[in-house]
């Protein structure tokens, strides 16, 4: 506990992964060939998944029964990411981040590119 605050649960290996042109097709609708079993292996393996999106949190419902319909196994969804063409993320703990080509998304990411 930090200053009264409980902690959330911790994962040694978590991914903040992008929902629109990452895991699901930004221009056609569906998931990305290959990134529901992408992911499902992650979280398999032991990794936190949380979905980072530019979602608003009024399109909670909509978004959460999305990935469910296609069968992401995940642990949460954080609504509000900065909508910028560039993001810097400030940390005091290890952080990478890994730029993917719209639409290959997730499929684009090698185990050793995790690090």
């Amino acid at each position: 506990m930090i200053y009264g605050i409980t902690n959330p649960p911790y994962y040694d290996r978590a991914l903040m992964i992008d929902i629109d042109g990452t895991v699901i097709n930004h221009d056609i609708p569906g998931a990305i060939p290959g990134a529901v079993e992408w992911v499902n292996k992650k979280y398999d393996e032991g990794y936190g998944i949380f979905f980072f999106t530019s979602r608003l949190a009024v399109d909670k419902e909509i978004t959460e029964q999305m990935l469910k319909k296609h069968g992401f196994k995940y642990h949460d969804v954080i609504y509000g990411k900065p909508y910028s063409g560039s993001v810097v993320h400030i940390d005091d703990r290890k952080f990478k981040s890994l730029h993917v080509p719209r639409n290959l998304g997730v499929t684009a990411v090698k185990d050793d590119d995790l690090k």
